[in-house]
């Protein structure tokens, strides 16, 4: 066995069988089989099996381990190392962190199963965790896939989007969407059908100006809605019925009516502006007593009409009985005859 020049060898049995030049091998049993050039191997029994492979840098308990003609590969961390069918020949190969594993050419793992990774972060709590450091900045850059770039796929309904915590999440704007908030609460956003359902028990806030949000609502929009058509829905006949033109409706007097403006401010049944301002107003509820006030009004009217036709009946009778004793005795009415 010939060694070529320029290595350096410490610990027991370190390229105990290399025949390559150029190496620094250090700890117990490294470079055991080393023919290749220009390698380092650092801890125990690192790059056991390495035979041709070049240009290599293991550093760790056993990493490397299964190398044997791979070029140019790092592996950083306790058992740091290739793996699968071809784990012997890979090159350009980089695995970092205990255990980590890499099984083709030209590719970086960091960690292995079940690690997060962290960038700008010291807790990483995703597989790929990164802080920016800036506000309202990702931080990740695509220079090659920028606006400008044409799709790929089109017709498509799904795509990538983030949640409240700035996960990156898959979305969807037909049926199939279901978009979480956070990981605590779950996903407040669902489908049912066609329909999409907010699953949480409180409401939903429109707009950031919203200084009250009473109990018993599930929407509170700021500024105003603009629709072309706005449809309330009525539990009950109870809700909208016309009480007021049934049989036995108790009409108030006007001189009851006249009494309560004037002590109240406001008419019967209809809220007063303060009462308005604090509790809000029922749309439904206040178009039926707005219902119910026209058709009293609408009954008074009647009865007006009524009360004309009855005194339009007795002035008339009145008017016969005073042309009758204005006649004098005896006078009969002209008869006028016709040819």
């Amino acid at each position: 066995m010939t060694i070529e020049s320029y290595n350096t060898f410490i610990g027991t049995q370190a390229g105990a069988g290399a025949t390559g030049g150029y190496n620094t091998f250090i700890g117990a049993g490294t470079g055991w089989t080393n023919k290749g050039a220009n390698n380092a191997f650092l801890g125990y029994h690192a790059g056991y099996l390495n035979d041709t492979g070049n240009r290599n840098t293991f550093l760790g308990y056993r990493s490397g381990y299964n190398n044997k003609t791979g070029q140019t590969n790092t592996f950083l961390g306790s058992e740091a190392d290739v793996t699968g069918p071809n784990s012997a020949s890979l090159n350009n190969a980089t695995a970092i962190g205990a255990n980590a594993k890499v099984s083709v050419s030209n590719a970086l793992v960091l960690g292995t199963t079940g690690v997060n990774v962290g960038i700008g972060t010291d807790a990483p709590q995703a597989r790929l965790h990164l802080v920016s450091g800036a506000a309202n900045q990702s931080g990740l850059r695509l220079a090659n896939l920028t606006s400008a770039s044409p799709a790929t796929v089109l017709n498509k309904t799904k795509f990538l989007t983030i949640d409240a915590l700035g996960n990156v999440i898959l979305a969807s704007i037909n049926s199939t969407a279901r978009v979480g908030a956070d990981e605590s609460d779950g996903a407040l956003w669902q489908t049912r059908g066609s329909h999409l359902v907010n699953t949480n028990t409180g409401g939903v806030v429109i707009g950031s100006d919203i200084a009250r949000t009473p109990e018993g609502y599930r929407l509170y929009v700021a500024d105003g809605i603009l629709t072309e058509k706005v449809q309330v829905a009525v539990r009950s006949t109870d809700d909208w019925r016309d009480k007021v033109l049934a049989p036995g409706y108790q009409l108030r007097s006007l001189k009851e009516v006249a009494g309560f403006v004037r002590a109240h401010g406001h008419l019967p049944g209809i809220p007063s502006a303060e009462t308005v301002v604090k509790e809000g107003l029922d749309v439904a509820k206040m178009d039926a007593r707005l219902l119910e006030k026209i058709e009293e009004l609408t009954l008074y009217l009647i009865r007006q009409e009524d009360n004309r036709i009855r005194q339009d009946k007795k002035i008339a009778r009145l008017e016969k009985m005073i042309r009758d004793q204005r006649k004098p005795s005896g006078y009969k009415s002209p008869t006028v005859k016709t040819r």
